[in-house]
């Protein structure tokens, strides 16, 4: 099993409010397949300059005391720079390596962004 980046954040935003992150930031198209479980959901898409990727999503996810959305990127090309996208729009808790025991606190800042709002 390879490292994932991982993202912690609050329940509120949907999975369309971040497919439209994603979309808008790195001018691509996402495929949402739901799975047999209603918390969890899969994001492909493909981004310029990388290969084809596979976003985790779970809603209503608990660890650590933390109750939110939990999203998981295999943690190569570029997958930090999605999830800090998604956690600059949304907040958040990020690790780029699941096997690190930092999580990094991105703070909610939209003029990073702008684009993620319209």
């Amino acid at each position: 099993m390879g490292s994932c980046t991982t993202l912690h954040i609050d329940s509120k935003h949907s999975i369309a409010d971040i497919t439209k992150v994603i979309e808008r930031c790195f001018e691509t198209k996402i495929t949402v397949e739901h799975t047999h479980d209603a918390n969890f959901v899969q994001l492909f898409f493909e981004l310029q300059g990388d290969q084809k990727r596979l976003l985790n999503l779970f809603t209503s996810y608990q660890t650590n005391g933390f109750t939110g959305t939990y999203l998981s990127l295999g943690a190569s090309g570029r997958a930090s720079d999605v999830m800090r996208a998604i956690a600059e729009v949304f907040g958040g808790y990020m690790r780029e390596d699941d096997g690190m025991d930092q999580f990094i606190v991105q703070e909610f800042d939209p003029s990073r962004h702008p684009r993620a709002y319209n």
